[in-house]
């Protein structure tokens, strides 16, 4: 995998019966194909990237409709110099990206993994960047924008 190279998969889930394929046909091309014998209600789900790793997760619901996106494309090192939301220390990016996603104002996030401080940004597509060499910025993509939203650009 690497971030010139979109890739899709699916994963799917019903009574206890779990796959995972490749492509953008459900049931096609299946890699993983488990049952669970004690199936229990899957309330939501979490993806992330290997540690040290870049990625671009786009996040497709049911009806196959966008429910937005964060990239990291091209921008370790980099940090927002922006409107901070919130400064907070979390356990791990995946909480900091749970933060952002849950606020409408919120457009982007800084995340240093050394010290699991994360700052929530608000701002127009049009970011002001500045280097870092502690912290990574994470760019909230939506299907409306993604056109000139930097993260598609960068």
């Amino acid at each position: 995998m690497d971030c010139s190279k979109y890739r899709q998969f699916w994963i799917s889930w019903k009574n206890g019966h779990l796959k995972l394929g490749g492509g953008i046909y459900l049931d096609k091309y299946i890699l993983a194909d488990w049952i669970d014998q004690r199936p229990f209600t899957v309330n939501a789900i979490g993806l992330m990237t290997k540690h040290g790793s870049v990625g671009d997760w786009k996040i497709f619901d049911v009806a196959g409709t966008f429910v937005g996106h964060f990239s990291t494309c091209n921008t370790k090192d980099i940090r927002a110099v922006e409107t901070i939301l919130l400064a907070t220390v979390v356990r791990s990016r995946l909480q900091c990206t749970d933060k952002c996603s849950t606020l409408a104002e919120c457009t982007g996030f800084n995340y240093n993994a050394n010290t699991k401080e994360c700052e929530l940004i608000s701002s127009s597509y049009d970011f002001k960047l500045s280097t870092s060499n502690e912290s990574n910025f994470y760019r909230k993509c939506f299907p409306s924008s993604c056109g000139s939203c930097p993260a598609c650009l960068l």
